[in-house]
């Protein structure tokens, strides 16, 4: 099954506003929008972009 939610990018994220950024073409309708996220969801969204963050100083590298 595809997944919209593992092939979001870096630049699609607001942690600061909980948001999501949906570009155009990549939904049903072919329509952008943000799309706010539960404060749950924010806390997750927080830590994947902590772990993410740790694991790019320590591989020295970019991950996708």
């Amino acid at each position: 099954m595809p997944s919209e939610v593992l092939t979001l990018e870096r630049r699609q994220r607001d942690v600061a506003a909980g948001a999501i950024r949906l570009e155009p073409g990549s939904t049903r309708s072919d329509d952008g929008r943000m799309v706010y996220v539960t404060p749950g969801v924010r806390t997750l969204l927080v830590g994947q972009v902590a772990r993410v963050e740790a694991l790019q100083r320590r591989l020295a590298r970019i991950a996708p």
